[in-house]
């Protein structure tokens, strides 16, 4: 039998199917998006993270004073950031590298905001994953420095959660604060 060299295959990828098979797999536990959330928060060096859980508005906050987003536009990446840089360089130093982790938290709710003041200018991102579960980037803007509260360094909101999602994240609180509090603690 004779085979044919194929030397280039172009492959078309849907990349809201790849993007919601990425976000609806990441995490078998809905509580996993915000220990994920508190991950990044210590890879930017916060010593302290404050979790506000409003089950009646169906809103989830995460505060944290670290370094803040570097370049809010990253926010809109899927695989791979600047993270990988700096394990390379100094390994054990973050936890995250494939750039897919917060945006996980949009499985288990329909939009996703946050704040960030990163020393060099303030931003707000907003990402909506509605019930047609197609991500449209919805609002990105930076702002002059000095409007987003200086002991915050990112904020972190999920919108409209799913309530049974909700209450997995309530019932793992005192988990998640265990399990964090001596990783903030060393940050200091």
């Amino acid at each position: 039998m004779e085979y044919e060299e194929v030397k280039d295959i172009d492959f078309d990828i849907d990349k809201y199917e790849v993007i919601k098979q990425t976000i609806d797999s990441a995490f078998e536990n809905p509580w996993q998006n915000v220990e994920e959330t508190i991950d990044n928060a210590i890879d930017a060096q916060a010593n302290f993270v404050t979790i506000h859980i409003n089950k009646h508005a169906r809103e989830i906050t995460i505060d944290d004073n670290g370094e803040g987003i570097e370049d809010p536009k990253d926010v809109f990446k899927f695989g791979g950031n600047k993270k990988r840089e700096k394990k390379a360089k100094n390994p054990g130093s973050v936890h995250g590298e494939f750039g897919e982790g917060v945006k996980t938290c949009l499985s288990m709710c329909d939009e996703l905001q946050f704040e960030s003041n990163n020393g060099n200018f303030d931003s707000w991102v907003s990402l909506k994953y509605p019930q047609t579960k197609n991500i449209k980037p919805v609002s990105y803007k930076t702002a002059r420095k000095g409007t987003i509260r200086k002991d915050i360094g990112t904020t972190a909101r999920l919108l409209y959660v799913d309530a049974n999602k909700m209450q997995s994240v309530c019932d793992h609180l005192n988990e998640i604060a265990e399990k964090y509090s001596a990783r903030l603690a060393r940050q200091d």
